[in-house]
């Protein structure tokens, strides 16, 4: 939905020039098209117009007509392009295509809606840019692969450090530091051991 100061704006446009473009309905009745225009429409206490859709693809007029307002960002667009691929066996190349989208900038909101739903509600609605989301998204995913080796490290040279942190009886951090000066404590035995094995000789 438009801010309340552009909501009024639009009214404003209504009731002096009226409504330019329809609302579409289903043909159950469902709008399809339009929430602001019809907000507008109540505030400046206009009839609002209405057309009745009869094609067979409703989700794509929803689409396309979402993608061509103006005050949408790329960001956001791509967004909404990325959130109805469920509705669509196109790939991202091709939905680039056909939106006028950079693959990289679809790449990424669809990145960012599988990994974190909310940011991407957040990029949909304008709240955040799909940069900052999709840096958040980044950060998050590196730091869960370098958990998921700290923990891969300690179940192959550490068990027992492994299962206390399972239990929470450890931190993973503290746990990776008693595995360091654990195998720091062996270099310096096999060092020692290697020295005395070259004294005889």
């Amino acid at each position: 939905m438009l801010s309340a100061d552009e909501l009024h704006d639009l009214a404003e446009s209504i009731k002096t020039e009226g409504q330019h473009e329809a609302m579409f309905l289903s043909a159950d009745g469902v709008l399809l098209d339009g929430r602001n225009r019809l907000a507008a429409c109540e505030i400046a206490g206009v009839e609002p117009r209405f057309t009745t859709y009869s094609g067979s693809d409703p989700k794509g007029l929803i689409l396309a007509h979402k993608l061509c307002r103006q005050h949408i960002s790329k960001g956001q667009q791509a967004m909404i392009v990325a959130m109805a691929r469920s509705f669509s066996e196109h790939s991202l190349r091709h939905q680039a295509k056909v939106h006028s989208i950079s693959l990289t900038c679809l790449s990424n909101a669809a990145t960012v809606l599988k990994h974190h739903p909310h940011l991407a509600e957040q990029v949909r609605s304008g709240k955040l840019s799909l940069d900052a989301a999709y840096s958040i998204v980044r950060e998050h995913l590196a730091r869960s692969a370098e958990i998921q080796a700290q923990h891969g490290r300690l179940r192959e040279h550490a068990p027992d450090l492994a299962e206390q942190v399972t239990e929470g009886l450890l931190t993973l951090d503290d746990a990776i530091a008693a595995l360091d000066q654990r195998q720091y404590e062996e270099q310096l035995r096999q060092s020692v051991r290697h020295t005395d094995a070259l004294r005889p000789a």
